[in-house]
Parts: structure tokens; sequence; C-alpha cells
């Protein structure tokens, strides 16, 4: 049997804080980031709780996940690259923090292609829970730190499965 619970815990950081939740269905990461951009805007030090319950198909640019995101994959969902698929990674997180992604059975899928399924550079308190990484060319998780001065400051990666990468 299953004994873990996910806990209940709010996502906002402080009381009082702004969440402002996005929805995004089917289309291109660069849709998906046009979308997460605009909700930046509107709240520039809230927490944007991204629920995603299709496919994002990456072609020329990842999807970049900025400080104080919250990204769901949804059950189904998943962020594909495209055929000719130009990008470095599928998702990317880069001078960022409190950065969580989460799947509850979404995939995260390189197509056998040359990309990186999550690339996070120079970034802290990001943690990665239940992802499904897989056929990624340049690797399933690339992290690059913020140095050896840093602590307190990691990536956390739990119930997370990396298949058919290279590199892993």
């Amino acid at each position: 049997p299953n004994f873990y619970q996910t806990p209940r815990m709010p996502v906002s950081l402080c009381p009082g804080e702004q969440v402002l939740p996005v929805r995004i269905e089917t289309g291109t990461a660069e849709e998906a980031q046009n979308a997460l951009d605009d909700a930046r805007a509107r709240a520039p030090l809230g927490v944007l709780v991204v629920t995603v319950s299709g496919t994002i198909t990456v072609f020329r640019a990842p999807l970049m996940l900025r400080s104080r995101t919250c990204f769901v994959l949804r059950k189904g969902a998943r962020v594909v690259a495209a055929p000719d698929c130009t990008a470095g990674e599928l998702i990317l997180i880069k001078d960022a923090e409190y950065v969580s992604l989460q799947s509850a059975a979404g995939i995260i899928d390189g197509a056998m292609r040359a990309v990186a399924g999550i690339r996070i550079e120079n970034s802290g308190k990001v943690h990665l829970d239940g992802l499904s990484i897989m056929r990624c060319g340049a690797g399933g998780l690339c992290v690059t730190g913020r140095g050896k001065t840093r602590y307190a400051d990691g990536v956390s990666l739990t119930r997370s499965a990396v298949s058919q990468c290279g590199g892993s």
C-alpha cells in the first residue's frame, strides 16, 4: 500500500500574498510563455499557479519558469519537443527561486531530439516532484547551481523518473 500522502500546503510564501491561477491547455511553448509573462506582468510579486491540462509543444525556445511559479502538469498533460525542435531544453529555470514543477502523471518528452528535458541554471529553492522525463538526447535533468558559497538554496527531485535520456 502507498502510505505517502501529499501534504496540503498553501502555495503562498507570506500571509496576504497574491496568488494568480493560470490555466494552459494545448499550444506552443511560445503561446504558453506569453500567458505566463502576461500573468507575471499583472502580479509582479505574486505566486503564479500554472496548471497544464493539454500538450505544450516546444519549437525554437523553451518554456521558461521564472521566480515564484508553481507549475503543475495534470494527468495526461505533456511538454514535448516538436519534430523540428531547435531549443536547447524543453523547460528552463534560470536565475530564479521559489519554483516548483510537479506532475500528476504528466510527461516531459524530448521525442529523441538533442534537447534537455529540464535545465536549471543559477537558481535555488527549486522543487521537482512526480515528473516523468523521457527521450531527451541531451539529458533529462541538467543542473548548474549558484556555486559553493551558497547554502540552503538547493534543487530537490522527488518521486520522479528519467528514462531513455542521454547522460542519465
